[in-house]
């Protein structure tokens, strides 16, 4: 008698970051089963030489499921990720999870996904990721400020989306590879695949979520699908959260009209409220800064794309 579960593909690409690998696999091992489907996990390592054989093929997960591992030596997010997506199309999945390598899943992780675009007959969707600082980290007040603005950003989104559950706003949303799941019957007849001429500046997934829709994909939110992003000390400085947002605004303008007197006016508008948000700073417990680092990015980022630059924050050897 033929299989007739489904099967799903958790995707994960990788690049030098063996101890946050290794934590989110501990999380995939230690999640509730889903007797009703097949699971395989399907590893990328996007590098010129492999270094993640032995703790990928080690590690207790292949006691359980079965592991994929590849090395993409193209380097670029893009070109890893339709390396998964290849992957997981050759085994004959019905769909195709990504996490990313910085993120540990809750347990109930992929029951929720699943049952958001089975339930639903969705073709692509997302969930919330949260962010919680490494384990036992003690925060100086500067991180604490970082944090606490990427965690407030955060669940505005999040809210935001929720929202929009069952309504005509929810597939506007864009879909982010940290965590997502996509119908590979329907990816197989649209044909959409990661862009990679979006090498190394972000936001491919949020291309692949707008080609996909357009062609006639339905996206939607699952609200109790988390994962969380475990940020390291290096990713809570004013430095790191100025060029993310710098690099997040040029990605997210990067397929948009734009003008440069706009570009300015906004780098004007984002410049006074950074200026602001320093002065009142001392009198907040210093939650301003954050909020002034991300204002300034964000216009940064304006102008430069208005300019033509395109973000290169995932340039290897930049990012931590």
């Amino acid at each position: 008698m033929a299989n007739l579960k489904p099967k799903i593909a958790i995707g994960v690409i990788t690049h030098r970051r063996l101890d946050m690998l290794s934590t989110l696999l501990d999380s995939i091992l230690a999640m509730a089963p889903l007797p009703d489907a097949d699971i395989i996990v399907v590893v990328v390592e996007n590098d010129t030489v492999m270094t993640t054989q032995s703790l990928v093929e080690g590690h207790p997960l292949g006691e359980v499921f079965a592991v994929k591992l590849a090395l993409q030596p193209e380097l670029g997010i893009p070109f890893a990720r339709n390396k998964v997506l290849d992957m997981a199309l050759a085994e004959g999945c019905d769909f195709l999870a990504f996490v990313d390598d910085d993120e540990v899943v809750a347990q109930d992780w992929l029951q929720k996904l699943y049952a958001g675009i089975a339930t639903r007959d969705l073709d692509l969707v997302g969930g919330p990721v949260l962010f919680d600082p490494p384990a036992g980290a003690e925060l100086a007040f500067v991180q604490r400020s970082v944090l606490a603005d990427v965690r407030t950003r955060a669940a505005r989104n999040h809210a935001e989306r929720a929202q929009s559950v069952g309504s005509a706003r929810e597939g506007g949303f864009a879909i982010f590879t940290g965590n997502w799941m996509l119908r590979l019957a329907t990816q197989r007849r649209l044909g959409t695949r990661f862009d990679e001429s979006l090498r190394f500046s972000g936001g491919e997934d949020s291309a692949f979520h707008a080609s996909f829709a357009a062609a006639g994909g339905r996206t939607g939110w699952v609200a109790d699908a988390v994962a969380t992003e475990i940020r390291p000390l290096s990713r809570l400085t004013l430095r790191y959260h100025f060029q993310r947002c710098r690099d997040l605004e040029m990605s997210r303008l990067s397929r948009r009209p734009k003008r440069k007197l706009d570009a300015f006016v906004m780098y004007f508008v984002g410049v006074m409220r950074a200026t602001v948000y320093l002065l009142v700073s001392p009198f907040d417990k210093f939650r301003g800064l954050a909020l002034a680092a991300r204002n300034l990015g964000k216009a940064t980022g304006r102008v430069q794309a208005a300019f033509g630059q395109q973000s290169q924050h995932y340039t290897p050897g930049t990012t931590s």
